[in-house]
């Protein structure tokens, strides 16, 4: 399987041992880029869950299934795919990114909070994995979509 970047950046304003350190129930990597800069897949998929509205602490949402993977994009403005959804990696764009959750639509500053798991389940950090060390592992294309 072939893995992208899902924003314009590399950057990161939190990494997943900061995430891991203070107990997040969904430990992951925080990209910090500008409210309504496009998400891609980070890899080959199907949609498996969108969450709309902005109320819990990931505001809007969506899973992705990746092959044996699983991942989580959240805190978006928008949403641009469904369950059910076929994806390609770094080409389709999942959403735009934003600032939603925790019942705001700016509950959190401008960022992408991506989880992506072997095994576990949405919201419990089991197989969570810290997808900077994986892309380096998997030696992943870092393309990075245009804005």
């Amino acid at each position: 399987m072939v893995w992208y970047r899902p924003t314009s950046t590399s950057k990161l304003s939190d990494d997943f041992e900061d995430h891991k350190a203070r107990g997040s129930v969904n430990p992951g990597v925080d990209y910090p880029v500008k409210i309504g800069t496009p998400v891609v897949a980070i890899a080959n998929g199907k949609v498996t869950k969108v969450v709309k509205n902005i109320d819990g602490a990931g505001g809007r949402m969506v899973l992705v299934q990746h092959g044996t993977y699983k991942a989580d994009y959240l805190h978006l403005s928008q949403i641009h795919v469904k369950a059910g959804d076929t994806v390609i990696g770094g080409e389709t764009v999942l959403g735009l990114s934003g600032a939603s959750g925790l019942g705001k639509e700016r509950g959190y500053g401008p960022h992408l909070h991506l989880s992506i798991r072997k095994g576990g389940k949405h919201l419990t950090g089991k197989g969570n994995l810290d997808y900077e060390a994986f892309m380096k592992k998997e030696n992943a294309k870092q393309v990075k979509p245009s804005e």
